[in-house]
């Protein structure tokens, strides 16, 4: 599992969706990506692939943008990263090789497995209400 800049930024607009939508109102990319800094165009493919995998919902028109699908508690940052990151293929063991020949006896892979398995624990615990709570955007 890779945490890229895709992933930082659909937390970060995320985060900011549940902040501006108060009451349920649709909140448009433009307006995230403003107040996030982040390039709409990029925003958008990362807020298709959210749509895509149920985390928000669309609403067309004059006041439309992107909701929540969920409430913000039943939506981990673990949902958000699968949703917008490509599935792994195969990562190189930390010895540097593609299919290493040690296989399961490859120290390096326990270590690899087992930071994997923190990473799908931390991010499990961790939903954008907690997030959410207290956040400021200096620059809004």
């Amino acid at each position: 599992m890779r945490l890229t800049t895709r992933s930082s930024y659909g937390i970060r607009a995320l985060v900011a969706l549940v902040q501006d939508q108060g009451d349920t109102r649709p909140v448009s990319i433009r307006d995230l990506a403003e107040k996030e800094l982040i390039s709409t165009v990029y925003l958008e493919q990362i807020f298709n692939r959210l749509k895509k995998n149920g985390v928000v919902k669309s609403v067309r028109g004059p006041k439309g943008g992107y909701m929540l699908a969920r409430d913000p508690e039943e939506v981990t940052m673990l949902d958000v990263v699968k949703a917008v990151e490509p599935p792994d293929r195969g990562e190189k063991c930390l010895c540097g090789e593609e299919n290493c020949e040690k296989g399961s006896f490859c120290a390096s892979r326990k270590v690899r497995d087992e930071v994997f398995s923190r990473t799908v624990e931390v991010l499990s615990g961790l939903d954008l209400k907690s997030l959410s709570i207290g956040q400021k955007n200096p620059v809004a």
